[in-house]
């Protein structure tokens, strides 16, 4: 299942990323506590940067990361959308309202709003990398729009890809050395001091939509921190090099990002009527579903590559 000529440190962490991405979206963790997954969703921007190709010409990676990135989108909002109406309409004969604007363009399958910053990112570096600015300016430009991106919001997700743009164009420059940054005791400890204040509250920093992220004290010192996160994150990953699978996990996490979200919300329509939410056994019974979860949408997406491979924009 692993394909070896890949670094599968980095698909390690793409499949400890999507393990946290599904937590996002499975109700009990937010009542056991987040903890880690604040990382989740900035990591995997952070990773989307390490094999970004900005330096070609716009003809040479628009239109495929307009099949890989928004048809799969496209195509799984409106299957998931459909799914969760028919879903709403056998628990109360409702088809609910629709999930539809300029705003709200990924309906039911949360997790596709993803897909649309990414390609936000990519433009948005390939004009800057266009500009020939030295790599300082153009990171103190990222840093700029990606705080526009977090204070203003705008249609058809914007925001969020600008939001992203710091921590894209971070993985962009930072790949060619990440053996050197994660082997650095000192940047180690200072990632962990960041996850620290993190997971203790004193500071946040997340993209999510329709909220465009918090962050605390302030926007460049959380940005920072957030940064700095990456480190012990990706130094657990090299660790982890030879799980094969959760370098298999990472090598498929497009399919299970996309294919998670509707059964999540059918564990907690389901859990949620036979359980009292919050008690000892809807913990244990949504715990197993998570893990249930996760097996399922890695299966489908291993099914779905094999035979209509288009689904997730693959030929």
């Amino acid at each position: 299942m692993v394909n070896s000529n890949r670094d599968l440190y980095v698909d390690v962490a793409k499949g400890l990323g999507i393990l946290l991405i599904a937590c996002i979206h499975t109700e009990v963790f937010g009542v056991v506590d987040y903890a880690l997954t604040f990382i989740a969703v900035p990591v995997f921007f952070l990773m989307s940067g390490f094999f970004d190709r900005s330096e070609k010409p716009l003809c040479q990676w628009l239109p495929k990361s307009l099949r890989t990135l928004i048809l799969p989108a496209v195509i799984w909002i409106l299957i998931a959308t459909a799914y969760i109406k028919l879903l709403g309409y056998v628990k109360d004969r409702s088809w609910g309202e629709n999930p539809f604007n300029c705003y709200i363009i990924t309906g039911y399958n949360g997790p596709a709003w993803f897909l649309f910053a990414l390609l936000y990112a990519k433009a948005l570096t390939w004009g800057l990398v266009k500009t020939k600015l030295p790599k300082y300016v153009v990171c103190v430009v990222c840093i700029a729009i990606g705080y526009i991106g977090m204070t203003v919001n705008m249609p058809f997700l914007l925001d969020e890809g600008c939001a992203a743009l710091p921590f894209y164009v971070a993985g962009k420059y930072c790949y060619p050395y990440l053996r050197e940054v994660i082997s650095n005791k000192w940047l180690l400890i200072c990632g962990v001091i960041a996850l620290l204040v993190y997971i203790m509250h004193y500071a946040n920093f997340t993209i999510v939509p329709q909220s465009n992220g918090n962050f605390a004290p302030y926007y460049v010192v959380a940005l920072v921190l957030m940064i700095l996160c990456f480190v012990p994150f990706m130094f657990i990953s090299d660790k982890l090099h030879n799980q094969k699978w959760l370098a298999s996990l990472g090598q498929h996490s497009l399919g299970i990002m996309l294919l998670h979200s509707p059964m999540c919300h059918t564990a907690a329509v389901i859990l949620n009527r036979v359980f009292e939410p919050g008690s000892m056994l809807w913990i244990v019974c949504f715990l197993v579903a998570y893990a249930a979860i996760v097996f399922v949408a890695y299966w489908g997406t291993v099914m779905i590559e094999k035979y209509t491979p288009v689904l997730l924009g693959k030929r």
